[in-house]
């Protein structure tokens, strides 16, 4: 018994490979196999990855100025990017930028501190006493208040510990009752 040879009689739109199609349908047969045919639906371009360079394909709505292949990449080059080009010399951590202290002092110079209060020390003493007086270290979350509004009077009695949240709320409330803000 013989072999029939099928004639390679369509070309894939995709991948260019030649392929036996029946002559019925030969019209509406674009593709080699499922893999091209979802390849050619795919809108979108291949890029590289910008922290590996491995390459893959991204549909036009999620193309950005930098694209990455995965989360991993995406939070290696943020890493880099945050150590190398964010950071301000000078800059500790936990510690606003000093463009922000200097809006805010903009915004609200009834409320600002001294420029520079707390490197004299003004506004740490009164932590350290109630650190000695509570017998503990105040967590980081928390303030120490001056009832009677004067700095420098770190007095025990005319101080009080309170959360920072409520500390900033309460300072706002006594600014808009002496029509500051």
């Amino acid at each position: 018994m013989r072999k029939k040879v099928l004639e390679l009689n369509a070309e894939c739109q995709q991948c260019g490979k030649r392929f036996h199609v029946k002559p019925s349908a030969l019209k509406h047969t674009k593709f080699c196999s499922k893999e091209c045919h979802d390849i050619a639906q795919t809108k979108g371009e291949i890029i590289s990855c910008a922290t590996c360079g491995k390459e893959f394909r991204v549909s036009p709505s999620l193309l950005r100025e930098r694209n990455f292949c995965s989360n991993e990449c995406r939070l290696k080059w943020l890493s880099k990017h945050v150590k190398e080009e964010m950071n301000v010399p000078g800059h500790s951590v936990r510690h606003k930028a000093p463009h922000l202290t200097a809006l805010n002092q903009e915004r609200n110079p009834k409320l600002a501190l001294e420029q520079d209060a707390a490197y004299r020390g003004i506004y740490t003493n009164h932590r350290r006493i109630m650190e000695q007086h509570l017998g503990r270290k105040l967590k980081p979350w928390e303030d120490v208040h001056h009832i009677n509004g004067i700095h420098s009077d770190n007095r025990i009695e005319n101080l009080v510990v309170m959360p920072h949240r409520e500390h900033m709320k309460l300072h706002w409330r006594l600014a808009k009752e002496r029509g500051v803000i």
